[in-house]
């Protein structure tokens, strides 16, 4: 935890902090406390500080907010990474979702066989026919359509 207003008085300070926890941990967070009313200058310092020591830099800017984040660290400090892992994937399914559903007779079940066949939306805008038509479920009229949404102009010239 940094106040900026104790980083203007001792600038030091920060370095004696960094050089005693060195690479003791894999994350390392600088909770920084913007408590000074000209900051640009101070933050853009603190800034240069962890990015060089390989610092993760939060700022906030009321004692509760550093609180909820330091809150919000202890709840996560035990769990394990697959909670954070989930949600990633959920949006990419509903990035795939987004993509791909709007290609008529697509449909959910379609979605998820072509991003676990695929794994990603650049892989499917360049499949082949034949490699689509790997995917079980779908047919040859899905498969054109799939296929020309990725390689035909969107108007007729």
């Amino acid at each position: 935890f940094l106040s900026l207003r104790y980083y203007k008085l001792h600038p030091k300070y920060i370095f004696s902090r960094i050089d005693e926890i060195k690479k003791t941990f894999r994350l390392r967070i600088l909770l920084c406390h913007v408590d000074v009313t000209d900051n640009v200058k101070v933050i853009e310092e603190v800034t240069k500080i962890a990015f060089v020591n390989d610092w993760t830099l939060i700022c906030c800017w009321s004692f509760r907010e550093a609180g909820r984040y330091l809150e919000t660290f202890q709840s996560y400090e035990h769990k394990p990474a697959d909670i954070i892992k989930e949600r990633i994937e959920a949006k990419q399914e509903a990035k795939f979702s987004d993509v791909l559903g709007v290609i008529r007779s697509v449909n959910k079940t379609d979605v998820i066989t072509l991003g676990s066949t695929f794994e990603s939306i650049s892989k499917i805008m360049q499949a082949s026919k034949s490699q689509l038509e790997a995917c079980p479920g779908l047919g040859p009229i899905k498969i054109q359509r799939i296929h020309d949404a990725f390689h035909k102009p969107f108007l007729n010239a």
